[in-house]
């Protein structure tokens, strides 16, 4: 059933390693980020941080139909 996905789920499994923001240079923005006279509520650090919240606020419709095609969802087909 979940066949035609394989690669997608191992794909998705390892995206976070790939290009990966390094611990020194998180900390260092995070420090930085923490001796601001005005400390931010929130601080987005790492590589593609600010991606998810972005297409998070899409219209739902749109958000699933993004989020099937990058999973390979709408490869599956009930039968």
């Amino acid at each position: 059933v979940y066949a035609p996905v394989a690669g997608y789920v191992k794909e998705r499994a390892i995206a976070s390693q790939k290009n990966p923001t390094t611990a020194e240079e998180f900390s260092q923005k995070l420090v930085d980020a923490l001796f601001l006279k005005t400390i931010p509520k929130v601080i987005r650090l790492g590589r593609q941080s600010t991606q998810l919240p972005l297409v998070a606020a899409l219209p739902v419709d749109q958000f699933d139909r993004l989020m099937s095609k990058a999973f390979g969802l709408n490869k599956l087909v009930k039968k």
